[in-house]
C-alpha cells in the first residue's frame, strides 16, 4: 500500500474487502462510526499489503505505549509474545483507533 489512493479508490477498496469478508461490521462507537473488525486469514489472501501495514501501526503503537510503561511484554514456553495492557495503555490505544483488541497476537 505504498501509493496513495483517491478517496473513490479507497471506497472501492474498502467495499471490495466488506464483500469477500477480509472486513466485517463490528458495531457502532459512542460517536457514530461504524466498527470493524478484520478477517486476518481473508484479509492476508485478499489484500496482504494492507494486513501488513496494520501490523506495523499496531506494533509501532504497542511500542510507544511500553516505551510510556503503559504495556508490559512477557512470552510463554513457545516464545510468543504476552501483552499486559494497562487500563490507561488500552485507553490510549482507543484514542489511536484500536479497539476490541481481546485475542491480540503478536505477528
Amino acid at each position: 500500500m505504498s501509493e496513495e489512493l483517491s478517496n473513490e479508490e479507497e471506497n472501492e477498496l474498502f467495499e471490495y474487502l466488506l464483500e469477500v469478508g477480509a472486513l466485517e461490521v463490528d458495531g457502532v462507537a459512542s460517536d457514530g462510526e461504524i466498527m470493524f473488525k478484520v478477517n486476518s486469514e481473508k484479509m492476508k489472501e485478499y489484500c496482504p499489503e494492507m494486513l501488513e501495514v496494520m501490523h506495523e501501526d499496531l506494533e509501532s503503537s504497542l511500542l510507544e505505549l511500553y516505551e510510556k510503561g503503559l504495556v508490559e511484554m512477557q512470552y510463554n514456553e513457545n516464545l510468543e509474545a504476552i501483552f499486559n495492557i494497562s487500563p490507561e495503555g488500552e485507553e490510549a490505544l482507543l484514542e489511536m483507533g484500536f479497539y476490541n483488541l481481546d485475542g491480540l497476537e503478536e505477528k
